[in-house]
C-alpha cells in the first residue's frame, strides 16, 4: 500500500504534466493524456496541415482534381475544413429535410451558420513545424484545431478513465455526442443500462422520448449535442455521489467550454443542481433562465422522470417553447 508521500508525490508529478499541457491553463483534476496518445494526435494534427496546404497550393496552381476537373477557384468560407458529419452512428439518417423557406430546421440552420466564430483566424503553421514540441502546442491550439477536434482529443485523454469507483462496474464510458458546433446542448445526470451497454447518451426508452422532444421543437438529435454530468453508470442508477460529481464534472465543463452552445437544457434535479451550483428543487429552478458561462440555461424535468409522470409533460413541454423562442424557433 502506497504511503502518504508517495501519493502526494504522484498528485504532483501528475499535476506538473496537467500544468505542461494545458499552459498553466484550464480546470484542476483533469489528467491529460499519456506520451503515446499525445504523439498521435500530433501525427494526425500534422496530417490534417499538410492535405490543406496540399489542397491550397493545388487551388493556386489550378491543378486539375482527382477526376481530372480543373478546380474552381474557392472563396476564402470554402477553404475553411469542412465540418465533421454530424453523428457517427449508422442507423441514423441525418437531419430530416423540411419543405419551405420557413421551416423551423431551416431557420435553426440558417441562424447558426449565421453565428460568429468565437475563434480568431489561423495564420499559417509552416513556421511552427519543426519541432514535436511546437506540434504539441498547436495541436492544442484553439486557433488550429475544430470544436470535433477539440472533443476527439478530450475523449482520447480521458481514456479508460479510473477516476472515480464507477469503472469498476461499468460497461462502457459514455462521453457524449453530437453537432460540436451546436447550438443547442442537453445534460442529463448520468447513463443509465442501456447508454452503459451502448456507450451512448439517452439511446433506451428515456431516449427515444428526449428524440420525441426535439423533434417536436423542428430539429433532429443531430443538430444537438448530448451529454452526462457522470460519463459511467451509476449502480442501480442512482443519484450522482458528490465525490463522482468532483472528478467528472471537469470533463463536462470541458465539452460545454468547447461547443459553447446558446442554449444548454438540464435534464432532471442533478444536472440542474450541479450545473447551476444550486441546492434549490427542481420545481423551483425549472421554468426561469439561468446562465453557465455564455450560455443560457433552462432546468427541466429528465425524460426518464416523465415516463412514470406524464403529468409533467405539459410542464415540460411549456419550457421546451422558453428555449425554441431563445433560439428562433417559435412557430
Amino acid at each position: 500500500m502506497a504511503t502518504k508521500r508517495e501519493h502526494l508525490l504522484s498528485v504532483v508529478k501528475d499535476l506538473r504534466r496537467y500544468l505542461e499541457w494545458q499552459g498553466v491553463e484550464g480546470d484542476p483534476g483533469v489528467i491529460p493524456a499519456s506520451d503515446e496518445e499525445r504523439e498521435e494526435a500530433r501525427k494526425r494534427w500534422k496530417e490534417r496541415r499538410e492535405q490543406k496546404t496540399r489542397a491550397m497550393e493545388a487551388d493556386l496552381k489550378g491543378e486539375p482534381d482527382e477526376d481530372g476537373a480543373e478546380s474552381p477557384p474557392q472563396t476564402p468560407e470554402q477553404q475553411e475544413p469542412e465540418e465533421p458529419s454530424e453523428s457517427a452512428d449508422e442507423e441514423s439518417d441525418g437531419p430530416m429535410a423540411k419543405s419551405g423557406d420557413d421551416a423551423p430546421w431551416k431557420r435553426f440552420k440558417s441562424k447558426r451558420d449565421q453565428k460568429p466564430k468565437s475563434q480568431a483566424s489561423s495564420g499559417s503553421a509552416s513556421d511552427s513545424a519543426d519541432t514535436g514540441e511546437s506540434e504539441a502546442a498547436s495541436a492544442s491550439d484553439p486557433d488550429e484545431m475544430s470544436n470535433a477536434d477539440k472533443l476527439e482529443y478530450l475523449r482520447n485523454y480521458m481514456g479508460n478513465c479510473q477516476r472515480c469507483p464507477l469503472h469498476e462496474g461499468r460497461t462502457n464510458l459514455v462521453f457524449g455526442e453530437g453537432n460540436p458546433e451546436a447550438r443547442l446542448l442537453f445534460v442529463g445526470e448520468a447513463p443509465g443500462y442501456h447508454e452503459d451497454q451502448q456507450g451512448r447518451p439517452f439511446v433506451g426508452k428515456a431516449g427515444t422520448l428526449l428524440d420525441q422532444m426535439i423533434r417536436a421543437m423542428g430539429l433532429e438529435r443531430e443538430d444537438t449535442y448530448i451529454c452526462n454530468v457522470l460519463k459511467s453508470r451509476p449502480p442501480d442508477n442512482r443519484d450522482p455521489r458528490p465525490d463522482e460529481v468532483r472528478e467528472c464534472f471537469p470533463f463536462l465543463k470541458k465539452q460545454l467550454q468547447i461547443i459553447e452552445p446558446e442554449v444548454i437544457v438540464t435534464l432532471g434535479r442533478p444536472a440542474s443542481q450541479t450545473l447551476l451550483d444550486s441546492s434549490k428543487p427542481l420545481g423551483a429552478l425549472r421554468g426561469n433562465w439561468h446562465t453557465w458561462g455564455n450560455s443560457d440555461v433552462m432546468p427541466t424535468y429528465h425524460p426518464a422522470y416523465l415516463l412514470r409522470n406524464e403529468n409533467q409533460k405539459k410542464k415540460t413541454w411549456s419550457d421546451l417553447q422558453q428555449v425554441m423562442e431563445r433560439l428562433g424557433l417559435s412557430r
